[in-house]
């Protein structure tokens, strides 16, 4: 296999492997997860990288393997549900949380696939408060497998559960691997109840007005003194309780986006001492004649860029069959 080949071409990003890890260690504990990645021909440390990018033969070599190990031929789904726990929270919050309501979310799902795959596209639309439709494309050359189909459904399932919503009804009327030209889903999710409340509001004062028309005929003075008082204090209580529920989720939201901001700028500061150590350790070597001088002064650099507590420095001998201490940082000697 050529390395052009499109089984080749690095096109699913790391973190969903991870969330298939985080599943298998809370409810397929018995699994050798060391030997599932050697299987897949994927290293631990590649999973752990978020900015690493697995082909399409990894992944179908991975899920082969889980799905014999585990016995469940539907352990695609089941990940891409996982994604929802509190455990595996981490790959959705930064695109999800921050968007208010499951809504906005459905409607820019396209841009949220695209942080985790880049073997297909997607167009969605809203078509009412509470339902969305997802067509999602493989782009060509890519050749998927049904289980991604799978995985995609719990993906879309997740969406609407992390915002505390029950899991959202798909309809998939169309499917690339029965013939279709898309794969098609349906989502429809039960109403927020700020929206509930706000519309129970608009129904009580749409009785409100032919009861107390009908009332100013029959007995004025009860409709004044008794129907319409308790009738606004109905319709304000309901409409006070919706606002409520509606401020309650956009404050969430806000924590959820402060939340995200805090670790953008954790990771700007991480690039940042990471572009500075790189840039220092050219200098030291540039500036340096002398291998222990140069040693310690890299040593130094990482001490001071990297957040660890301890590091060392082994160089190999002239016969190349020890390792000898060169310098270090952290340890009591």
């Amino acid at each position: 296999m050529t390395p052009s080949s499109p089984s080749n071409l690095p096109l699913y990003n790391s973190r969903i492997i991870n969330t298939y890890i985080k599943l298998i260690r809370s409810r397929y504990s018995y699994i050798n997860i060391g030997e599932l990645l050697s299987y897949a021909k994927m290293e631990p440390y590649q999973v752990e990288d978020e900015g690493h990018w697995f082909t399409q033969e990894q992944i179908n070599l991975f899920h082969e393997r889980l799905k014999k190990l585990s016995g469940n031929k539907e352990i695609a789904r089941e990940a891409g549900r996982y994604a929802a726990s509190p455990d595996a929270l981490g790959i959705m919050r930064p695109y999800v949380l921050g968007l208010v309501g499951p809504a906005k979310a459905y409607e820019i799902v396209g841009k949220i696939a695209s942080n985790f795959t880049r073997s297909s596209s997607y167009e969605s639309r809203l078509l009412a408060p509470n339902k969305a439709e997802i067509s999602v494309a493989v782009k060509e050359g890519v050749s998927e497998e049904l289980f991604q189909c799978e995985n995609r459904e719990g993906y879309l399932e997740t969406i609407a559960m992390i915002f505390g919503y029950n899991p959202p009804k798909i309809e998939h009327p169309e499917c690339i691997f029965r013939g279709g030209n898309v794969c098609r889903y349906i989502v429809s999710w039960e109403e927020s109840r700020a929206i509930f409340w706000k519309r129970m509001g608009r129904i009580g004062a749409l009785l409100l007005l032919p009861l107390f028309i009908g009332g100013v005929f029959l007995d004025p003075y009860l409709t004044f003194t008794t129907l319409l008082p308790v009738s606004l204090s109905a319709i304000l209580f309901l409409s006070w309780y919706a606002a409520k529920i509606e401020g309650h989720e956009l404050r969430a939201a806000i924590e959820n986006l402060k939340g995200t901001g805090d670790k953008l700028l954790d990771q700007i500061n991480l690039n940042y001492n990471n572009i500075m150590t790189v840039n220092e350790v050219g200098q030291a070597l540039s500036k340096q004649i002398d291998m222990n001088d140069v040693l310690e002064e890299v040593v130094q650099i990482l001490q001071n860029r990297l957040d660890y507590d301890r590091g060392m420095v082994f160089l190999a001998d002239q016969d190349k069959t020890r390792l000898i201490y060169q310098a270090g940082f952290g340890y009591t000697y």
